[in-house]
């Protein structure tokens, strides 16, 4: 009964080798709820058939080259996050080589919050202190530092 959803997905392999699309590869966005979407029918929709539209915006290859608009917001806004998410490891990374209470200071510091898909990181980054403790968190940080160090 008309577009019931959009959405928007950002895939980006900055800090993680394992969202690297090969050439030849496929990637599938792959949802969790059985394909099941479901909303409020607004009176006098007219019933169509199931369709969906992709769109690449921008695209950032292994070798520097780029394709598409880097001006886009989208673009831009996945391009801040990156520069503020890496400011944030390395300032955290730097207070763990202090020690591990400046390291918990530095991850628990909510003044880097702000960035809603950086936050989003830092925030799984605390879980993992939380659940496998400072080392395991540590190691985690230096791992994505090291992804971004080859780009």
């Amino acid at each position: 009964m008309g577009p019931l959803v959009g959405e928007n997905r950002l895939l980006d392999a900055f800090f993680d080798h394992d969202k690297e699309i090969a050439p030849g590869q496929t990637w599938t966005k792959k949802r969790d709820n059985n394909g099941v979407m479901s909303g409020p029918v607004p009176k006098g929709a007219i019933k169509h058939a199931p369709a969906a539209w992709s769109q690449v915006i921008f695209v950032q290859f292994a070798d520097g080259n780029t394709c598409g608009d880097l001006n886009d917001g989208r673009v831009t806004s996945l391009m801040e996050t990156r520069a503020y998410l890496l400011q944030a490891l390395k300032k955290i990374d730097a207070a763990a080589k202090i020690g591990e209470s400046e390291f918990l200071k530095a991850l628990a510091d909510k003044s880097m919050d702000g960035n809603e898909n950086a936050d989003g990181i830092l925030n799984h980054i605390r879980d993992v202190q939380k659940e496998k403790g400072s080392t395991a968190a540590i190691e985690y940080i230096r791992s994505i530092l090291d992804v971004a160090a080859c780009r």
